[in-house]
């Protein structure tokens, strides 16, 4: 039988249990047993889970931090909306598991990412550029995420340009202006009109003023 099928059912010994997840370099072996036990509780899920440990336990124990990335792959499949399916594709595409394993090991930033958008994971697996995590870095999955994000179309971007145009046009056919030119006035800038005061009449000399009286007498 699977010894990793036993494991999840519980079938072996602690100790023997341990063994198994010794071998993957993790500190805590016990502790794994358990984590893995708990992300597998129905028949179909455990039998799925047991052919994917025989992929993916080699790639955590050849990992930079093989509990981080162990800790980091139960909480992936806790995220996953249907587990089994899950741990059967991760069984049936070896190359998947290892960048997969490669990314909780080398990067918690980019591991939190994931885990907080499992549907992120789709084009993870996708992308060609990928395809070497370990020469490409953590920096191409950032790549991945920003390459998603679809660009505004190039129609709206030409409606944007034309109004633009329109806004300026009037500016630039205004320097041929040679009034605005000869009155110092920037060429399309319009001078208000806020700021004048109209000349004011002469007030009429009043007939009561002294003034006015003292001329008559003399």
């Amino acid at each position: 039988m699977n010894p990793y099928l036993e494991l999840l059912r519980a079938q072996l010994t602690p100790a023997a249990a341990a063994d198994l997840l010794t071998a993957a370099q993790v500190t805590d072996p016990h502790a794994a047993v358990r984590r893995l036990q708990g992300i597998s509780q129905d028949a179909l899920t455990q039998e799925a889970l047991a052919a994917c440990l025989a992929v993916v336990l080699p790639a955590v124990a050849g990992a930079a931090s093989p509990t981080a990335a162990l800790v980091s792959f139960e909480r992936f499949a806790r995220s996953a909306a249907q587990p089994a399916d899950l741990f059967l594709y991760l069984a049936a595409n070896p190359r998947q598991v290892e960048m997969l394993i490669t990314l909780f090991a080398g990067s918690h930033f980019l591991s939190e990412i994931l885990l907080r958008n499992p549907d992120y994971f789709r084009l993870f697996s996708e992308r060609r550029e990928l395809s070497q995590p370990k020469t490409k870095g953590p920096g191409a999955f950032c790549r991945t995420v920003r390459s998603a994000q679809r660009p505004a179309p190039l129609s709206a971007l030409g409606t944007a340009a034309h109004r633009r145009g329109r806004l300026l046009r009037p500016a630039r056919s205004a320097q041929s202006d040679p009034a605005a030119l000869a009155s110092g006035r920037r060429p399309g800038v319009a001078v208000p009109d806020h700021g004048r005061l109209a000349p004011s009449a002469p007030a009429p000399a009043s007939s009561s003023s002294p003034w006015a009286n003292w001329a008559a007498k003399n």
